[in-house]
């Protein structure tokens, strides 16, 4: 069995809790790395006020007068991705990085009656360090992502033959399991809208008519296929760091920043 860590919408919550009460305000997160630098996510506040992904900086603005211009920042990121990592690891040390924001944890070894208490407590604690986050456990690693990723909390789709898994998987699009582009249009031809009703098609038939490509993408949502875990190293060397866009010249300003690392 495996756990899944999604960290959803990283890059601004791994801005916004750098600086507390931010997230209550009308925020927009700017990609400055592209040619022209665009709003790539914003603050709830901003998008009831018209503010999307795709504006210019400038069109934000006009949208919303009061609106705080924050930017990507690896720095940030890779302090929020420090805390998930810290996070999943006191479940279990098979932690595999798999992607900016998201954990996959190898469940051999840990206590199976308290599992989803305990990845409730790891979502709550990660919300309190300003990471909004979500959990899905699985038989395999891909099931445990395509779970996490519809789950609004903690969600347990149990083994390859469990009922739960099967209701589980009809009502999942197929879209959610991120198929080409090929296949997309050869869904489409055959009726096929959840995920469910394609795993029910025999591995052979499918084989025949999508090749190895279909193979590949028909064990990965029927669960039939458990890849190996990259495990990540514990690092020897901790470290958080914050650039300030003022001075600090009093005690108390240094210290509420200091706590907060500690």
């Amino acid at each position: 069995m495996y756990a899944v860590i999604d960290s959803f919408r990283f890059a601004l919550h791994a801005v916004l809790r750098m600086e507390a009460g931010l997230g209550a305000r009308p925020v927009i997160l700017v990609d400055e790395s592209l040619t022209k630098p665009l709003v790539v996510d914003c603050t709830q506040a901003a998008a009831r006020a018209g503010v999307m992904s795709g504006l210019s900086v400038t069109q934000a603005i006009a949208r919303c007068e009061d609106v705080a211009v924050r930017y990507c920042s690896a720095k940030a990121e890779a302090m929020a991705a420090r805390v998930l990592f810290d996070c999943a690891y006191s479940l279990s040390p098979r932690i595999e990085e798999t992607d900016l924001g998201l954990c996959t944890i190898g469940l051999a070894g840990v206590n199976r009656e308290r599992l989803e208490f305990r990845c409730q407590e790891m979502v709550s604690e990660l919300r309190r360090h300003g990471l909004q986050a979500r959990m899905g456990i699985g038989a395999t690693p891909d099931l445990a992502l395509l779970t996490a990723r519809e789950s609004k909390g903690v969600l347990t789709v149990g083994g390859e033959t469990s009922p739960l898994l099967e209701s589980f998987l009809d009502g999942l699009p197929i879209e959610a399991a991120e198929p080409s582009d090929g296949m997309k249009s050869v869904f489409k031809q055959w009726g096929i809208r959840s995920v469910g009703a394609f795993a029910r098609l025999s591995r052979e038939s499918v084989g025949r008519r999508l090749g190895m490509e279909g193979l590949a993408f028909w064990d990965r949502v029927s669960g039939r296929e458990e890849r190996p875990l990259r495990i990540s190293e514990l690092p020897l060397v901790f470290e958080e760091s914050l650039d300030f866009e003022y001075e600090i010249d009093t005690l108390e300003p240094l210290l509420f920043v200091i706590r907060r690392f500690l």
